[in-house]
C-alpha cells in the first residue's frame, strides 16, 4: 500500500494539475505523504515543499548554466531527502531537463517512477526519449498523439486527457460582452520569460492605446513568479492601465478580449476559452539556435500544433518586439469576421483534448501501478 509519495512539479501549470492528482489520491488513500518539488497549489493540497518551485524558475539553455550552482545544490538536497524517506513512488511533471536527472537517481534508489504531463521530446530534442525508456516505469500522456510516438519507442504509455479540462467550468460566465479594449498580457510563469517578454507586451500596450485610448490591460501572475517582479517592470509604464491578477487566473482569461501570451500550456488554456491570440517565444541567442537546431515541428503554440494549422500568429526571438506584437493583436481588433472565425475554429481544441477527469484517471492508474487497488 502506498504511504509517501516524492514529487516534482517545477512550473506553474504542473503545480496546478499536480494539486488535483493529490487530491485524488487523498480520496483513494487518506494518510498519504507527498514530499518534494512544488507551489502555492500543491502546498495547499498538503504537500511538503523540501523545495519551492519558485526557487527553479528558470527558462532556456544559459539561463540554466547560470543557475548551475543552485541547481546541483538542489539536486543533492532533495536526494538526501529521499534517501532518507524511502518513498514508494516518484511521480514527475514535465521539466525534463531537472526531472530527469532526478529520475536516474530515483532509479538507481529502486524507486518506480511515474511520468505525468509528458515533456515535448516529440516537439524537440527527441533523443531525451531513450531517458525516458530507460528510467521512466510509466508515461501518462496528455495529448493523444503521444501515444503513437511513445509506443513507437517502446515506453510503457497511456493516454488520460488534459487535466487542464478538470480546471475550467466552460459554463461559467458569458464572454460575449466583453470590452474590446480589455487585453490580457501572459507573459509566462518563469522569471526570465516576464523579464524577456512583459516590457515587449507593455510597448505593444502603448502603441495600441495610440489607436485605442480606452484600452486596459490584465496580466496574471503565476504562483512560480514574484509580483514584485512585475510590478518593478510596470513601473516604467505608468501610463497604462494596468490590472495585475494574482489568484485569477481564469478569470484574466475569460475578461480579456485578445491575449498576448507566452508559448506554453498558457497558450492551450487561452484556446480552450476561444480567445484569440498572438504567441511569442524569446529566449537567449545561445538557447535559440539550440532550439532552431532540434525543434521538429512546424509551430511553436500548443493551439496551432494540435489544429494542425497556424491559426493564430506566432513571433518568435527577434521577431517579439511591440511593434509586432500590437499588429498581432489589432489585427483581431479592427477584423470582428477574423475575430469570429478564429474564436469558432479553436473550440476545435475541447474534442481533441478529450473529456474532463484526468486527474481521477491518473490516479486511478497510479493506484493500479502500485498494488493499491
Amino acid at each position: 500500500m502506498l504511504s509517501k509519495i516524492f514529487v516534482v512539479a517545477g512550473e506553474a501549470s504542473s503545480d496546478t494539475h499536480g494539486s488535483n492528482l493529490v487530491h485524488e489520491l487523498y480520496k483513494k488513500v487518506k494518510d498519504l505523504k507527498f514530499f518534494g518539488v512544488c507551489g502555492e497549489r500543491m502546498r495547499q493540497a498538503g504537500v511538503e515543499a523540501v523545495v519551492k518551485s519558485s526557487e527553479l524558475s528558470i527558462m532556456g539553455i544559459t539561463e540554466a548554466v547560470k543557475r548551475i550552482p543552485d541547481v546541483l545544490k538542489i539536486i543533492k538536497k532533495l536526494k538526501s531527502v529521499i534517501q532518507k524517506e524511502k518513498p514508494d513512488l516518484a511521480v514527475l511533471m514535465d521539466f525534463p531537463d531537472f526531472n530527469l536527472k532526478i529520475a536516474k537517481f530515483l532509479k538507481k534508489e529502486k524507486i518506480p517512477i511515474i511520468y505525468y504531463i509528458s515533456p515535448q521530446v516529440w516537439a524537440w530534442r527527441k533523443s531525451r526519449v531513450r531517458e525516458i525508456k530507460k528510467y521512466v516505469d510509466k508515461m501518462l500522456v496528455v495529448f493523444p498523439f503521444e501515444v503513437d510516438f511513445y509506443r513507437k519507442n517502446k515506453v510503457n504509455v497511456e493516454f488520460i486527457g488534459h487535466p487542464v479540462l478538470d480546471e475550467i467550468d466552460f459554463s461559467e460566465g458569458n464572454d460575449e460582452n466583453i470590452s474590446k479594449e480589455t487585453i490580457g498580457l501572459f507573459p509566462g510563469s518563469r522569471t526570465f520569460e516576464i523579464e524577456n517578454l512583459l516590457p515587449e507586451m507593455l510597448k505593444a500596450g502603448r502603441i495600441i492605446k495610440r489607436h485605442f485610448s480606452k484600452v486596459k490591460f490584465i496580466i496574471p501572475a503565476a504562483s512560480t513568479v514574484s509580483v514584485d517582479l512585475i510590478e518593478k517592470i510596470l513601473a516604467d509604464f505608468k501610463d497604462l492601465n494596468v490590472r495585475v491578477l494574482k489568484e485569477s487566473y481564469y478569470e484574466a482569461i475569460r475578461s480579456s478580449y485578445v491575449v498576448a501570451v507566452a508559448s506554453g500550456t498558457a497558450s492551450l488554456e487561452v484556446g480552450l476559452f476561444g480567445k484569440p491570440m498572438v504567441i511569442v517565444y524569446k529566449g537567449s541567442f545561445f538557447s535559440y539556435l539550440v532550439y532552431k537546431m532540434f525543434v521538429n515541428v512546424k509551430h511553436i503554440g500548443l493551439p496551432n500544433i494540435l489544429l494542425g494549422q497556424k491559426l493564430v500568429p506566432e513571433l518568435i526571438q527577434n521577431d517579439v518586439n511591440g511593434e509586432n506584437i500590437s499588429k498581432s493583436l489589432m489585427f483581431y481588433l479592427n477584423d470582428k469576421e477574423k475575430y469570429r472565425k478564429t474564436k469558432e475554429k479553436l473550440t476545435a481544441l475541447r474534442e481533441i483534448l478529450g473529456s474532463k477527469g484526468a486527474s481521477k484517471r491518473a490516479a486511478d492508474i497510479i493506484m493500479q501501478f502500485s498494488g493499491g487497488v
